[in-house]
């Protein structure tokens, strides 16, 4: 098999790309995709010969190779098979998918798998990527943890209009690394994220997350089975800065779940997530906040959260249960400052009576002048 570097290519890459992966670039403004791919490796080349064109054999190895040797890669206008090992990307690379590329997963018995794993690396832009997981034909049945896309403490991470459905686990996950390095600057824009099992994106740690212009639908399998889900495993996590905005998500358990309750810990922690332009289409629920504390968890001295959680423009269409659900009643005093604006919830496009869930949004002592 052929395998080369491109280095004169490679150092034009880089000059190209260290101004586009500045420290706030990507919450700033998308990036161009390319036009020219000259610089690329077309992965066609270097297939098997005799290549099957319909998804059936598995050439995972061949593409790790690529990837382990090359930094801009072209993929074909058909589709892949990978394995459960899925495909360990490098920093400062791009990966492009032209109209009909994408990479399945190949059915296996696994709990945990990444079509595409992103960890302890920088610069990496993704481009039309299809990714296709193998929740009808998975040979298991336990665990949850069949990613489409896993980012564990990489930096600088581009994201645009991906197509990511039927996964075990979640579409996008993003967690700090074992070695606990957090995920940082990630930007997350048009994608389209559908039936995977647990989450369409789950965000359990990292700092300046964008999610922009995005839909999620018919998340189901197994808990909690949300559009999106902010949840720290644990108070060793770090969350930064996360905005979502012009969202939509239909036909999930949730829409936005909000699970804060692991977070807390003995130091101060500022929370900075701003939701606006949500639209929730037939959900079980739009939102869902759960308590900020459990005493039966946490020790004493444990501090309360500060900072602003700002839920803006949402609409809940046709809910199936309460359109904004919580966990208890109790815990809510140990959050941040959690602000509801123009808050719209609908039941066959009819403006619906909200001053039930005002009266339980103020028992939690959250913040409602503007709802």
């Amino acid at each position: 098999m052929k395998i080369f570097i491109l280095h004169s290519y490679f150092y034009l890459f880089m000059s190209l790309l260290c101004p586009l992966f500045g420290s706030n670039t990507l919450q700033k403004a998308p990036i161009n995709p390319p036009t020219n791919f000259n610089s690329f490796i077309n992965i066609v080349d270097f297939l098997p010969e005799n290549f099957v064109k319909d998804g059936t054999i598995d050439y995972t190895s061949t593409i790790q190779s690529l990837i382990d040797n090359n930094t801009n890669l072209l993929f074909p206008p058909f589709p892949l098979l990978v394995n459960e090992k899925g495909l360990n990307l490098r920093s400062n690379s791009v990966l492009y998918f032209p109209k009909g590329g994408c990479i399945k997963m190949k059915p296996n018995n696994s709990s945990h798998y990444s079509i595409l794993h992103i960890e302890n690396i920088q610069n990496i832009r993704i481009y039309n990527a299809v990714l296709i997981g193998d929740r009808k034909n998975h040979l298991g049945s336990s665990g949850e943890w069949g990613m489409g896309i896993y980012i564990k403490g990489a930096e600088n991470i581009y994201i645009t209009n991906a197509v990511i459905s039927d996964c075990w686990g979640d579409g996008i996950d993003i967690m700090h690394s074992s070695d606990k390095n957090n995920s940082k600057n990630i930007f997350i824009e048009k994608c389209k994220i559908m039936r995977n099992r647990r989450n369409g994106i789950t965000i359990g740690s990292g700092e300046d997350i964008t999610i922009a212009n995005c839909i999620i639908s018919d998340t189901n399998g197994t808990l909690p089975m949300a559009g999106i889900d902010i949840e720290p495993n644990n108070n060793k996590a770090e969350l930064g800065k996360i905005k979502i905005e012009n969202l939509k998500t239909s036909s999930c358990r949730i829409g936005i779940q909000l699970g804060l309750s692991r977070y807390p810990s003995h130091k101060k922690r500022k929370i900075n997530i701003t939701i606006d332009n949500f639209e929730s289409f037939t959900d079980e629920h739009g939102l869902l906040i759960g308590d900020y504390y459990r005493a039966h968890q946490y020790e004493p001295g444990i501090k309360k959260l500060t900072g602003t959680v700002s839920f803006s423009n949402i609409i809940i269409n046709d809910s199936k249960n309460d359109p904004i659900k919580y966990y208890s009643q109790y815990g809510y005093e140990y959050g941040p400052n959690t602000i509801f604006k123009n808050i719209k919830i609908k039941n066959k496009g009819k403006l619906m009576e909200s001053k039930g869930i005002k009266n339980n949004l103020k028992i939690r002592k959250f913040n409602i002048d503007q709802f």
